[in-house]
């Protein structure tokens, strides 16, 4: 779950520990996950557009990749907190939020 569930709280974990089929409200956040497994951040920077393209479906908003990105940050890894706000640039090329973020990352990476 990523940021608030489906149903509840106790439905959705307890439909999780029972192993029934889930699908979580913010569907970019597994996709990522999964792809990071997948591949390697290398590929993903280089296929940036492309991934993109793939995630613009299952995007409902700005916050989504904000916070998974926010996330990354905080378990200090930068390389995917980078890639996960420059995605979010390319999907809300307008929102002033997304680019803050970004910067934000850039500016960790050199302290």
């Amino acid at each position: 779950m990523v940021e608030s569930p489906v149903i509840s709280w106790e439905k959705d974990l307890l439909a999780i520990l029972q192993g029934e089929a889930y699908v979580p409200k913010y569907k970019a956040m597994p996709y990522l996950a999964t792809q990071f497994e997948l591949s390697a951040i290398k590929d993903m920077q280089e296929n940036m557009q492309l991934l993109a393209e793939q995630l613009r479906p299952l995007v409902k908003n700005r916050s989504e990749l904000q916070s998974y990105g926010n996330i990354q940050m905080a378990l200090k890894d930068m390389e995917k907190a980078i890639l996960i706000f420059r995605l979010n640039t390319l999907l809300f090329p307008n929102e002033t939020a997304v680019w803050n973020s970004l910067t934000e990352a850039a500016w960790k990476i050199k302290e």
